[in-house]
């Protein structure tokens, strides 16, 4: 896994750095779950009865740019992932990227109307009628989708009876699983051709490292009490330990102009991260700026990112 973040990261971050002049925020949006003791089955019901009988889910809005995330939400594993999606008149100007969990004409269309843009992922089983803008030919979308070349890229327009006109570039299946990727949008072809929507796209991944950071290295996992107000506690106390983790990588980066690595910092925090709290409880916060300028000097020194 670390093999392909080294891999792959350093284009995100340049398609990232690439395109963020041209939206006021690129937002992700993504929930993660994890099991809760089994006693709290009527408290945090779980989807999944037998294996995880009581389960939890954060429903996260992640500003990218700012790498950290915009509002985090904490329910039980079988509300509505939809209830939490941010409201469209607060993305006016940004992009909003989603899975195909949160795939919403309705939703889609208050974005647009909002003056907003979105990438959102659509299920292999939708089947709108699409047209070809090169030769004007319309066909049921999985009738396109058999055309399809094994690495190849369609660009269509796609229409619903019930809603207006959006763009869906169809990216061939690369998996085992043989899955076309679907996605959805209201970008203009001319400034975003089907190649940068699918690395725009992909960008959607640093999400999922987010929550990897979490439940990896800030102990974000199944707690041993069947209480639920101490499971609640330590949840957001795990969450707010990584959202100050990430704000001094984030403050030690540009302190020090470097480009740092967020999964560096949050790997090697028992280096950094325990002084730093140390320090701060023998001195009863006295020390807070000679803690904060030792943590900074330690991540600057350690956590650069490679192949920049």
């Amino acid at each position: 896994f670390e093999k392909a973040l080294a891999l792959h990261l350093p284009d995100m971050f340049c398609i990232r750095d690439k395109y963020q002049e041209m939206f006021k925020r690129i937002i992700l949006q993504d929930g993660t779950s994890f099991a809760v003791h089994d006693d709290l089955m009527f408290y945090f019901p779980g989807r999944f009865n037998e294996i995880s009988p009581a389960a939890v889910e954060l429903h996260v809005t992640y500003d990218l740019l700012k790498g950290q995330p915009d509002c985090v939400s904490l329910t039980e594993d079988t509300a509505p992932e939809r209830d939490y999606l941010p409201s469209p008149t607060a993305l006016t100007g940004c992009l909003f990227m989603a899975d195909a969990g949160y795939f919403s004409k309705r939703y889609m269309q208050q974005l647009h109307e909002a003056c907003a843009y979105f990438i959102m992922r659509m299920s292999n089983s939708i089947n709108p009628m699409a047209v070809c803008t090169v030769s004007q030919q319309k066909k049921p979308l999985k009738t396109w989708l058999k055309e399809l070349p094994g690495k190849g890229v369609l660009d269509l327009d796609v229409h619903w009876p019930d809603g207006p006109v959006y763009r869906c570039v169809a990216f061939a299946a690369l998996d085992h699983k043989k899955r076309h990727v679907l996605v959805c949008t209201n970008l203009s072809r001319e400034q975003f051709p089907s190649k940068a929507v699918g690395d725009l796209y992909r960008v959607r991944w640093q999400i999922e490292l987010l929550f990897k950071e979490w439940k990896s290295m800030n102990n974000l996992n199944k707690f041993d009490t069947g209480h639920a107000t101490i499971v609640e506690t330590l949840i957001w106390g795990s969450l707010l330990a990584a959202t100050l983790k990430r704000w001094l990588i984030n403050a030690a980066e540009k302190k020090y102009n470097r480009v740092l690595s967020l999964f560096t910092g949050a790997k090697s925090a028992p280096m950094w991260w325990l002084p730093f709290c140390t320090e701060l409880a023998m001195s009863c916060g006295a020390n807070l700026v000679n803690a904060m300028n030792n943590a900074m000097a330690f991540l600057a020194q350690h956590c650069q990112r490679q192949n920049v």
